[in-house]
């Protein structure tokens, strides 16, 4: 899955041309994997930073999960292509009831300490068709049975200006 990006405002130093999602559609448990297209277009001295972040609830940001935080050299001109591949969250402090339906997955670009652009994407997380129907298996929280779908056409994109 792929979404370009052109219709944000151009930085005048980075750009973010295309995000894929590589395994969209998976059980929940298993590893996000993103490749990130992206242009520098003038030399810094400091990395780019980007950081994922899953929210858990909407209501309580102190459970939202830093998931990944990488850098991103800035110090040569040119497109470049980046692979991630990291963990879900810990879902064992997660009720069922905070795991199941719509979520969150922000990616957070930063230079020097600040935002410069937040990238959120919806991810719904539902049932397989293989759950069982018994109501009392229902309360455990049993994650191989939960599939992740990342809405990945319908970003909610934040650009911050200085």
């Amino acid at each position: 899955t792929n979404i370009f990006l052109k219709f944000m405002k151009e930085s005048e130093f980075f750009e973010i041309l295309s995000i894929k999602t590589l395994n969209n559609g998976c059980k929940i448990n298993k590893d996000f994997e993103f490749e990130i297209f992206y242009q520098i277009k003038n030399v810094l001295e400091e990395d780019f930073q980007i950081k994922f972040i899953y929210v858990v609830s909407p209501l309580n940001e102190k459970s939202d999960q830093e998931l990944e935080s990488i850098k991103l050299p800035a110090n040569k001109i040119g497109k470049f292509r980046v692979q991630l591949k990291f963990p879900p969250p810990d879902f064992s402090s997660i009720s069922l009831e905070e795991i199941i339906g719509v979520t969150i997955i922000l990616m957070i670009i930063s230079h020097q300490k600040k935002e410069q652009l937040r990238i959120g994407y919806y991810v719904s997380n539902a049932f397989n068709k293989d759950f069982p129907n018994d109501t009392r298996f229902q309360r455990k929280n049993n994650l191989k049975y939960i599939t992740r779908k990342i809405i990945i056409n319908q970003p909610r994109i934040t650009r911050f200006f200085d």
